[in-house]
């Protein structure tokens, strides 16, 4: 035993030695040493996390199935699965933060140079313990099982390898096709499923890094609109299932006639607060979201292709995708606007959910599945990000929660209502109503829809958003630009002429 414990303080000593010796290198031989033994030597900070909330914040990673990011145990992690009894199930590594300016109110992550790929960090706001549980118990988030555990935002990076690494065989691997990863990075904190948290993403030198979205140079993602107050709801005129379903899921076509709103709420004893607000698909998937909800979950079918297929965005019927006979939502985003009628009505990308998102500004972001002109965030490999949650303050999910037009030169924003909103300013009950009324200028934006498929078109899509700055573009009030809009898209998928005021980019 005494000659083991030798060896084993002999093995360290070598171990840190070398590990001391080379940590300020690119060197190759670094990528062979376990980042979860060595303390990740040859990472870097590449991420930091910034809880600006009134309440605490969890940071839950999912590495199931994904051991890439074991170097997180490294960093302060607590390991937690979704079946606790038996260490089983998904699992998750957490991290808490502290309410806005609290010592613990930040985190900053070290990545390793050879990269990490497909990372999945869910935020949980508001959290309490749970007796008997290592789960707790969370206004914005859920407990294992239940509805509001997955309904919450999420933040998916891709960390890409290192150039200075030579030898791409020591770089982790993209698990898609287990092939080396580039040397570029890949973000998604998009809404296509729900949005909660409001957010700001800072991309740091983001010129030098080559920061992009779909082409277009990036700085970050502006989400600070995320307001929970101004989740819409969906009817008749949004939203259809085929005839098949109208006949399978009877209850929840009988709910989507009448109309519904996307908004979940909760109660803490006698006070109701906000929950999430859910995207039209995770609303037909899952019992229990929105109000009302509908008890049934729907699931793809794909052959043939149904109503969670088209407001999924997928579905091939078994075609590939550069197939020129390849029609069905799955198949690319001009294919997922026409719709399940066919007349460009009706579908995903004319929800309400979408359209009030980007009528909020939040246009730099992916907001359903094709949404590819305001999504494909990258960068050379190695930039630095900041992610802040609630840049404005405030706890999202409260009700009583109200916001003012602050027209000042260096505002001109709709913001919170806090102990310094002057006397006297209209209150609006939520940020929605604040720029349709408090400021009411609009601007016509043009988004353009692309396929694999080589003999389907690209399309054209018309949004309104909002654009209180004066710069000489054209603007319009919020019932004018819902008309003008209606027109563009009409004679986009018309072939019609165009009207003069319709965007041309």
């Amino acid at each position: 035993m005494i000659r083991t414990r030798q060896c084993i303080v002999l093995l360290l000593a070598v171990f840190f030695a070398v590990t001391a010796e080379c940590s300020g290198q690119s060197s190759d031989l670094l990528e062979f040493i376990p980042e979860i033994l060595s303390n990740c030597p040859n990472c870097v900070p590449r991420l930091t996390v910034v809880n600006n909330c009134t309440d605490n914040v969890e940071l839950l990673w999912k590495v199931t199935d994904n051991r890439q990011w074991d170097f997180l145990m490294g960093q302060g992690a607590q390991k937690i699965y979704t079946n606790e009894a038996t260490s089983s199930g998904d699992m998750f590594y957490r991290f808490k933060l502290g309410g806005q300016g609290a010592a613990d109110a930040q985190k900053t992550f070290r990545i390793p140079e050879k990269g990490a790929s497909s990372g999945i960090m869910y935020f949980m706001l508001g959290c309490t313990p749970t007796a008997g549980s290592s789960w707790d118990t969370c206004k914005i988030g859920g407990v294992p099982f239940t509805t509001f555990f997955s309904a919450v935002p999420a933040y998916e990076p891709t960390f890409g390898c290192s150039a200075a690494i030579t030898n791409r065989e020591n770089c982790n691997k993209n698990p898609v096709n287990d092939t080396p990863l580039t040397a570029v990075d890949w973000f998604d904190l998009s809404a296509v499923n729900y949005y909660a948290i409001p957010f700001q993403l800072a991309l740091v030198d983001s010129t030098g890094y080559n920061c992009n979205a779909s082409g277009k140079a990036l700085s970050g993602i502006d989400a600070h609109m995320l307001d929970l107050a101004s989740c819409p709801g969906e009817d008749a005129t949004t939203m259809d299932m085929t005839a098949a379903d109208q006949t399978t899921y009877a209850n929840t076509y009988s709910v989507m006639q009448s109309g519904f709103s996307l908004l979940s709420t909760g109660t803490d004893g006698p006070t109701s607060y906000n929950k999430v607000c859910a995207a039209p698909l995770s609303w037909l998937s899952t019992p229990g979201i929105g109000n009302p909800s509908q008890p049934n979950a729907l699931t793809s079918s794909d052959n043939p292709i149904n109503t969670f297929d088209w407001y999924g965005s997928v579905g091939t019927m078994g075609q590939a995708l550069t197939s020129s006979s390849c029609v069905s939502p799955g198949c690319g985003g001009p294919q997922a606007y026409k719709g399940m009628r066919g007349d460009y009505t009706h579908s995903i990308p004319l929800t309400n959910y979408v359209k009030r998102l980007k009528e909020m500004g939040y246009t730099a972001a992916y907001t359903w599945q094709y949404d590819d002109a305001s999504g494909n965030i990258n960068c050379t490999q190695g930039v630095k990000t900041i992610l802040t949650l609630c840049p404005q303050g405030g706890a999202p999910y409260s009700q009583s929660n109200t916001w003012w037009y602050d027209t000042g030169a260096g505002t001109n924003a709709c913001v919170p209502v806090d102990a310094s909103t002057p006397s006297g300013v209209t209150h609006y009950a939520s940020l929605f109503l604040c720029q349709q009324q408090g400021i009411n200028r609009y601007a016509l934006i043009k988004e353009t829809l692309t396929s694999p498929n080589p003999s389907m078109l690209s399309q054209a899509i018309y949004y309104c958003t909002t654009y209180p700055v004066t710069d000489g573009t054209t603007v319009y009030t919020y019932a004018d630009c819902q008309t003008n809009v209606a027109n563009c898209n009409s004679a986009s998928t018309g072939g019609g002429s165009l009207p003069p005021y319709c965007p041309n980019s």
